[in-house]
């Protein structure tokens, strides 16, 4: 059997450790747990332990002697990945699917259609062991997050703990990729700062793009143009899913009212400006004949016109809205002006064909 090579670096981690232990102060035992817990709150199982698991079920779970042993052999070379490959999670779930129907089942859902894959009923027997369970769970919301199905990955995943899976660095990870897409700030923040707190025991490609997360939903601030923007990114992913559900709608209302937000906070300033500028009056010795309009000779009468108030703006006229617009494309850059124009106009041709009989 080939041997780990993670071993003799905990060894080697392990001397390290007692010598700087060695020459630092003594602590409580509550100070060394709490500063245990803040070099790493969680470690990846010795491949050697998760074996010992696997060829367990497999006895446990035959009827003879010769069928653990049958099955045993069939499963060694997958076992045998768990020392080498750098998806652990596959190497288990290969495994463990030569002994179990609904395992392989599970994982040709994951491949055809990872929706189909969520139906996990099979799991709550009591036959089940609790870390198939756990690692069946954490393939399937692995592969819903690898098609960008980021809530269902989130519920599926929902409970898990780094010390239930095989492959703790997958369940953080892929559980802040979802977070991060669906601009769960806070949610994010938190699964990258647990991930990131034992960058040794993930994949660098893992931990290269984990900080690169972390730093960009360092920059989001709720209700921002960015949390808008990206938060309409979410729709238009959510839509190319046809996820045109409850959920989507509440998300399309929740992007409506940060820009009423906006707006509203953008009108406040410019009032204030207004009311400066009057307050101060005109500067001293300016002219004011030639810039006074002429007097108005007609009975103010006009042709009303439509000019597409009713079009999911808002109650706001057309002419303070464009206002507003254009205060927007002077604060922010232009882009976001372009992101909000092409969504309203989309949910208001939405609104007309939904209205059409």
């Amino acid at each position: 059997m080939q041997k780990s090579s993670f071993v003799p670096f905990c060894l080697g981690a392990s001397v390290a450790w007692l010598i700087l232990a060695a020459a630092a102060p003594r602590l409580s035992a509550a100070e060394e747990q709490t500063t245990a817990d803040a070099i790493t709150k969680w470690s990846t199982p010795t491949a050697e332990s998760v074996e010992a698991n696997i060829v367990e079920w497999m006895v446990e779970s035959s009827a003879t002697p010769q069928e653990a042993t049958d099955r045993e052999a069939a499963a060694r070379p997958e076992l045998d990945r768990l020392f080498t490959s750098g998806d652990r999670l596959e190497a288990v779930m290969s495994a463990v699917a030569l002994s179990s129907t609904e395992t392989a089942d599970t994982i040709e859902a994951c491949r055809q259609s990872p929706l189909d894959a969520m139906q996990l009923e099979w799991l709550d027997s009591a036959e089940v062991p609790y870390w198939m369970r756990s690692n069946v769970r954490l393939y399937v919301g692995r592969a819903l997050a690898q098609q960008q199905y980021y809530e269902q990955a989130l519920a599926v995943l929902e409970g898990l703990k780094p010390v239930d899976v095989y492959d703790p660095a997958s369940l953080l990870f892929y559980r802040a990729v979802a977070e991060h897409q669906l601009v769960r700030i806070d949610e994010a923040k938190q699964s990258l700062a647990t991930l990131l707190d034992a960058e040794q025991e993930m994949p660098e490609r893992f931990a290269q793009i984990a900080r690169l997360m972390r730093a960009d939903i360092a920059k989001v601030e709720e209700d921002s143009l960015d949390h808008i923007a990206r938060r309409m990114s979410d729709v238009e992913r959510r839509l190319s899913l046809s996820e045109a559900d409850e959920k989507t709608q509440e998300v399309e209302r929740g992007i409506l009212a940060s820009l009423d937000k906006v707006i509203e906070n953008l009108e406040q300033q410019a009032q204030q400006q207004q009311q400066q500028q009057q307050a101060g009056g005109p500067p001293s010795g300016t002219p004011m004949e030639d810039s006074q309009p002429a007097p108005l000779k007609g009975d103010g009468k006009v042709d009303v016109k439509e000019i597409g108030d009713g079009s999911g703006w808002g109650n706001m006229p057309p002419r303070e809205r464009e206002r507003v617009m254009q205060q927007i494309g002077r604060d922010f850059p232009g882009h976001y002006r372009d992101l909000m124009e092409e969504y309203l106009k989309r949910l208001a041709t939405d609104e007309r064909e939904e209205s059409q009989p």
